[in-house]
């Protein structure tokens, strides 16, 4: 359910934990509307766990010790999983030159040849 207009939210993203270091490229954010955005690092896979916590901006008063209003959510927690793709493999070609009439030849025509990637 939406925020009423007249109050504005903000989320905050921690991380609680994380099974590769090198997993994320940019840290998750979460914008007003709700929208996730983070960039996962090229060629990582693995787990991550995250906090979420929300505010809004209405007014909270204390009078003595009591609280009227509440302007933060309960904390959520999200695990983002990124997965392995299929890479395609790669390779360098390169020209082949022979004499003729020498029979077989073993010329070296591909290097640098790899696999589609680590992680499949």
């Amino acid at each position: 359910r939406s925020a009423p207009a007249c109050q504005d939210v903000s989320f905050t993203v921690t991380l609680v934990s994380v099974d590769n270091p090198a997993l994320i490229e940019i840290a998750p954010v979460i914008s007003s509307a709700g929208t996730l955005y983070f960039t996962a690092a090229p060629r990582q896979i693995g787990n991550a766990k995250f906090r979420v916590d929300m505010v809004d901006s209405g007014q909270v008063f204390e009078i003595g010790s009591t609280t009227l209003g509440d302007n933060r959510a309960a904390p959520r927690f999200f695990t983002l999983q990124v997965l392995a793709i299929n890479n395609a493999p790669s390779f360098l070609a390169h020209d082949v030159f022979c004499n003729q009439d020498t029979g077989m030849q073993k010329l070296i025509f591909a290097s640098e040849v790899r696999a589609g990637g680590e992680h499949e």
